[in-house]
């Protein structure tokens, strides 16, 4: 199935740049470049473009408000952010992937023209493979879905819990902006979330979640203690691990090397805990939206001791892929619907109990 793409940047170097690594990949047909937003969203029009990458600050019309038209007028396609300098670019990027964007990818900063190249296309060809995802035969989520789970299991009475764990990868920031905030001020256990993203964006996705969190969201630090009513977001670019102190259970921070092409990544989390938790309870994993399999090894070390599994459903996932992998391995005693994944939890704490 070729996809039909469109660019939208204002600068006349970095289109041609994305026009060379998009030609790099069989099944791309380039539709059309434009110069600023105004033009991008008749473009996606004319041509019904399957993806179109929006570059964020542009002329007549900048990324986001192209993104509200193109959504509005060309919900089918799929919408990637393009980023230049991250510090100033990560809360305009989160924000519009907590509204619905697909992805973003991120422009390269070197002075080397050829790693420049290969970095770029590496982050098309990441972003492309959620494309097809997305693009192909009864991928589109559907709009119809109630909040009441789609499947909860009833031969496991679990509790009391003493943890909440959370993974989310490809739509997840929109996921999180649907669960975080549904969450109270007085939650009684700890909550930790690993969303893939670089450096910075995480920072700016726990700034986002904190100002529609009656809980307190931030992004994780090296000794963090884990507590009640916090919710902690690994680092991009660092694995979040917990370690047992002669005191408690405290945040560890890693360069180890990516699992599942990753860092931060799920299995690595849930791995340490199993490893190292100290005290008893429950642990409660919440697998989001998101490409790939990470998590499912996670989910089965953690399934080793004590643990409910929840996972997105299909109908509610931007992409069916990390939800997925979980409920394939048999491994999920909830399929839930986004909408109901913060009430499921909170019904799960209130009946089990916390310790």
């Amino acid at each position: 199935m070729a996809i039909k793409a469109v660019i939208a940047d204002d600068s006349v170097i970095f289109r041609r740049v994305m026009k060379e690594a998009l030609g790099r990949t069989p099944d791309v047909i380039l539709a059309g470049t434009a110069p600023d937003g105004e033009a991008a969203v008749q473009m996606v029009k004319a041509h019904q473009a399957d993806v179109v990458f929006l570059d964020i600050f542009m002329p007549r019309m900048d990324g986001v408000q192209a993104m509200a038209r193109i959504r509005a007028e060309s919900p089918r396609t799929q919408i990637v952010m393009v980023s230049g300098v991250a510090g100033r670019d990560a809360a305009v990027v989160v924000s519009a992937l907590k509204s619905g964007a697909l992805d973003f990818i991120s422009k390269p900063t070197g002075f080397d023209p050829r790693k420049n190249a290969e970095e770029l296309l590496a982050e098309v060809e990441r972003v492309l493979a959620a494309v097809r995802a997305r693009i192909s035969p009864g991928a589109q989520r559907s709009a119809e879905h109630g909040r009441a789970p789609a499947r909860v299991s009833t031969t496991t009475s679990p509790g009391p819990f003493s943890l909440v764990v959370i993974g989310s990868s490809t739509g997840g920031p929109e996921a999180l902006a649907e669960v975080i905030p549904r969450l109270p001020a007085n939650f009684p256990a700890p909550v930790l979330i690993v969303q893939h993203m670089p450096p910075v964006f995480t920072a700016a996705l726990a700034g986002i979640l904190q100002k529609q969190s009656a809980l307190k969201v931030r992004e994780a630090l090296d000794g963090d203690k884990l507590e009640p009513g916090v919710a902690l977001i690994a680092p991009g670019g660092s694995h979040m691990v917990v370690r047992k102190t002669a005191t408690g259970n405290i945040i560890g921070l890693t360069n180890d090397p990516p699992e599942n092409s990753c860092r931060p990544a799920v299995d690595t989390l849930f791995r340490s805990i199993m490893e190292s938790w100290r005290g008893g309870g429950w642990v409660l994993s919440v697998i989001l939206t998101g490409m790939g399999v990470d998590g499912r090894a996670g989910v089965g070390e953690l399934k080793k001791r004590n643990c409910y599994s929840i996972v997105q459903s299909r109908e509610t996932s931007l992409i069916y892929g990390m939800p997925a992998a979980v409920e394939e391995a048999g491994l999920a005693d909830s399929v839930v619907h986004l909408p109901a994944i913060a009430d499921e939890i909170m019904r799960l704490l209130r009946n089990g109990g916390v310790k």
